[in-house]
């Protein structure tokens, strides 16, 4: 077995913490600090077994090497701080300590075998907390007494003495300290959380329950499924809305009759009702499995592949521009190329910054690092999405725009192409690998997050097109990403340090395909112009360079790029630069 790195004492105690936020879905470590407050403010005891059994499960992930990612977002913790919740009656001390260690530890591989099982048939569909339910009802049957647990306690007659008012006044600090964390990751999380906490009052009134049930009532049925389904998986809108509302009623409805069920054997509901209708809601919505894994996309409005524009002759000005472009590339002995989404486009990979595009349609939040290490959903449409990016990159081949790079790399004059793309057509059309180095690095290998293992995207095309489902890591059953940077997710320094280093020891900085508004590439002919070098744009639209650079070409890449390699190369001084130009176009 591979030896596991020793995790950090703060990067565990927030995994921890994580682990209690994501009981409503929260992943922000401050969310489960104010949960676990919440708990404090409770019920101590119940407190300290949930911080208890979140590091259990969290300990055992991690020995496990069931996924770092997944550990540290609390994905594999939380369901033990349900066990040790769920554990909260057991009558002995030992009895109830060697239960929660166990069944805590155990929570973390159940969770992640039933995560990738239930991912397989039906795409990023969740286990819930499943697992704590398969191991807290066993030991709950086992273990306790049926009159201490909650259920029997639900079941019973009301508690003398307490009343409506007391009990809400008893639970107001607890329930505020909840809302409040879960604001710190969304005030609409926290809209949510309050709704389903009035639901559940009010389901509890309506049947007449005891004042003490309504807490359970609503942290373990109503405040989940309007969270889940209304924050989390079925997105906003009206209907969405009111489809949460309906569903949470009557979650709230089924926790009460199972708790009345199940109080003779010694068991509590918990979640239970929670996870059944959220996953049927789920597996309801979700697409069927013969369906392709990219949906279609209308040709009319959003074409994947950009016809190129019909040529035309250059205006006097073009020529001018092209001109200026020539005479300071072949001044040049060190000519570092930047190159962005445009230069690829005439090779049919669409430009993903473009408002036409499909990829405009889906979530932005599913693209974030966050969320792909996080949640299963997210992980789902990120892998659907980017197939056919994938596909559009693997049929394509490079234009004349990446051939006229690699002949003035092969020449010497190229001594580095920075590019923003992820297509790898640089190094197909014979720029040396050493020269290239890509900032947003490739879509051609795909690692896990784990154990670092790599790839060849190309060699898990067949795996996930056939069945439709996230893959992962067969080493170690890690999360498996493209090795392409994400967004939230931090570039590596030693590029941008080698990539800066190359800039400022240029001649000429040749920009190509590129509008320069995403950093730090966009900032990069500044860094050019400070040290003295030379900037020449070639791009179809505006910069906001245009003004600082000594020439600007308004062509395609594809009909820019071969006439200033060709002219570049032939200018002498017997000949000027705006012949060459006019006899290279």
């Amino acid at each position: 077995m591979t030896p596991r790195r020793l995790v950090p004492l703060g990067t565990f105690a927030r995994s921890v913490l994580r682990a209690h936020g994501q009981l409503f879905f929260c992943e922000d470590a401050r969310t489960g600090a104010l949960v676990a407050l919440a708990a404090l403010a409770a019920d101590p005891i119940s407190c300290a077994l949930g911080v208890a059994g979140g590091v259990a499960a969290t300990a055992s992930a991690l020995l496990l090497g069931l996924g770092r990612p997944a550990v540290e977002a609390g994905l594999l913790g939380f369901n033990g701080v349900i066990v040790g919740y769920a554990l909260r009656w057991l009558p002995e001390p030992a009895t109830l300590a060697l239960a929660l260690t166990l069944g805590a530890a155990f929570t973390a591989p159940l969770t992640a075998s039933l995560g990738d099982r239930l991912s397989r048939r039906v795409p990023a569909l969740p286990p819930l907390s499943m697992p704590a339910l398969f191991v807290a009802w066993p030991l709950q049957a086992a273990l306790s007494h049926p009159p201490l647990t909650a259920g029997a306690a639900l079941a019973a007659a009301p508690i003398q003495g307490i009343g409506w008012g007391q009990a809400l006044a008893s639970a107001a600090p607890p329930w505020a300290l909840l809302v409040l964390g879960v604001a710190v990751a969304s005030r609409r999380t926290a809209l949510l959380a309050a709704g389903g906490l009035v639901l559940g009052v009010a389901v509890a009134v309506a049947l007449g329950l005891p004042p003490v049930a309504w807490f359970w009532l609503a942290a373990y049925a109503a405040v989940p499924t309007t969270i889940g389904l209304g924050g989390v998986f079925l997105g906003r809108g009206g209907r969405n809305l009111a489809l949460t509302a309906v569903v949470a009623t009557v979650a709230a409805v089924a926790w009460t009759v199972l708790a009345r069920l199940m109080a003779p054997i010694g068991v509590s509901p918990l979640s239970s009702s929670f996870v059944v209708l959220t996953l049927a809601v789920l597996c309801l919505r979700a697409p069927r499995r013969t369906a392709p894994l990219t949906p279609p996309v209308p040709t009319a409005r959003a074409p994947l592949v950009q016809a190129p524009p019909p040529p035309v002759e250059p205006s006097d000005a073009e020529r001018a521009a092209m001109a200026r472009a020539v005479r300071v590339l072949a001044g040049a002995r060190r000519i570092v190329a930047l190159t962005g989404a445009g230069i690829s486009t005439e090779s049919g990979i669409p430009d993903y910054r473009s408002s036409r595009v499909a990829w405009r349609c889906l979530d932005p939040a599913d693209f974030l690092y966050s969320n792909l290490v996080s949640r299963q959903r997210s992980r789902a449409a990120y892998w659907e999405s980017s197939q056919g990016f994938w596909r559009a990159i693997a049929r394509s081949q490079p234009n004349g725009a990446h051939r006229a790079l690699a002949a003035m790399a092969q020449d010497g004059r190229l001594t580095a192409v920075i590019t923003q793309n992820v297509d790898g057509l640089h190094q197909a059309a014979g720029t040396p690998p050493g020269r290239v180095l890509e900032l947003h690095g490739s879509e051609h290998t795909v690692s896990c997050l784990d154990c670092g293992a790599r790839h060849e995207r190309s060699a898990l095309e067949a795996r996930v097109s056939s069945t439709g489902a996230v893959p992962y890591c067969e080493r170690c059953q890690g999360i498996l990403k493209p090795d392409t940077v994400a967004f939230g997710q931090p570039l590596s320094a030693g590029i941008l340090r080698r990539a800066l280093r190359l800039v400022t020891a240029s001649d000429a900085l040749l920009v190509v395909g590129s509008s320069l508004t995403v950093p730090p590439a966009s900032t990069l002919p500044l860094r050019a112009k400070e040290v003295g070098s030379r900037v020449v744009l070639v791009n179809l639209g505006p910069t906001r360079y245009d003004n600082y650079a000594d020439a600007v070409v308004r062509w395609s890449a594809g009909r820019a790029l071969p006439a200033l390699e060709l002219a570049s190369r032939r200018t002498s001084p017997r000949r000027t630069a705006a012949e060459t130009v006019r006899a290279a176009v």
